[in-house]
């Protein structure tokens, strides 16, 4: 099998004369394209094209196991799509409380793990705190490439 990287540096390469079809603009592959982009210090031109495909995480996927990650090729861009469900604010803590532990108890179990499996999702379920804190990492880490790239959405 050839060198990762440099299918990696090929695709900023051609990305560089060509421009990225990844996914409408503002979207998780735009923003680690741009990530890419600035890691490689390369420009990218974004070009809006539907769908958006599924981009890289800090570990490989356990669909993919052979296909390494971004990190491991040589650049540190991690993004990964990921749900959550919140309330509206000011719900009392013991409700929200109830409906984690119910939310974490339905994605324990085999068949809804199956279900998930067969549209190439792994749930990790956290705690409220846990999704506060991520929250509020992925909006400064987004802030700064949207800045950076001068992302708007027209």
């Amino acid at each position: 099998m050839a060198d990762p990287l440099l299918h990696l540096y090929r695709l900023i390469v051609i990305d560089e004369c060509l421009g990225h079809r990844l996914g409408r603009t503002g979207t998780l592959s735009q923003l680690c394209m741009e990530s890419i982009a600035r890691r490689a210090d390369a420009s990218m031109k974004h070009i809006p094209y539907p769908p958006s495909p599924p981009v890289t995480t800090a570990k490989r996927s356990p669909f993919l196991p052979d296909v390494p990650t971004l990190t491991e090729s040589g650049i540190d861009v991690q993004s990964d799509a990921w749900n959550a469900l919140v309330g509206p604010g000011g719900l009392p803590g013991d409700v929200v409380a109830k409906i984690n532990a119910e939310v974490v108890q339905t994605l324990s179990e085999p068949a809804v793990i199956e279900k998930l499996k067969l549209q190439l999702i792994t749930p990790s379920p956290t705690t409220p705190d846990q999704l506060r804190k991520r929250m509020a990492d992925e909006k400064a880490l987004w802030a700064e490439v949207i800045k950076a790239a001068k992302i708007r959405i027209d």
